[in-house]
Parts: structure tokens; C-alpha cells; sequence
């Protein structure tokens, strides 16, 4: 269960600092939606830490060798 943030008494609006759920481990920055991520020995990890959007050369490399 989330934990209820302050509120402005007029608008309504959460107050206080925003807290991202999860963390890239490499480089401390928030993984957002949209961000391609895996999982290395329980941490969680952007794929490519300069370009979290894609996927990277190394991945698309990588399945090319697993299909043969």
C-alpha cells in the first residue's frame, strides 16, 4: 500500500518530494515507463544507462547468436 502524501488545503495537489519506485543501480537515475530495463543478480538496471529508451546493439547481437 502507498503511503499518503501532504496535500495542498486549496487545490488539492500532492506536496512534497517525489519518490521513484524503482532505481537503476548503475546510475542512480529513475527507471520510468517507457525505459527498458533487466534485472542483473537482484538489482534492477537500465539496459543502456546513456539511452534508457532502447534496447542497445549488445541485445539485439545477443539474440541474433541465441537463434543459431
Amino acid at each position: 500500500m502507498m503511503a499518503e502524501r501532504e496535500r495542498c488545503p486549496t487545490c488539492n495537489q500532492p506536496v512534497g518530494a517525489w519518490k521513484p519506485s524503482r532505481v537503476c543501480a548503475k546510475c542512480d537515475k529513475p527507471i520510468r515507463r517507457g525505459h527498458k530495463w533487466h534485472i542483473v543478480k537482484s538489482k534492477i538496471r537500465h539496459r543502456v544507462c546513456d539511452d534508457p529508451i532502447s534496447y542497445g546493439a549488445d541485445y539485439f547481437e545477443m539474440r541474433k547468436r541465441d537463434r543459431g
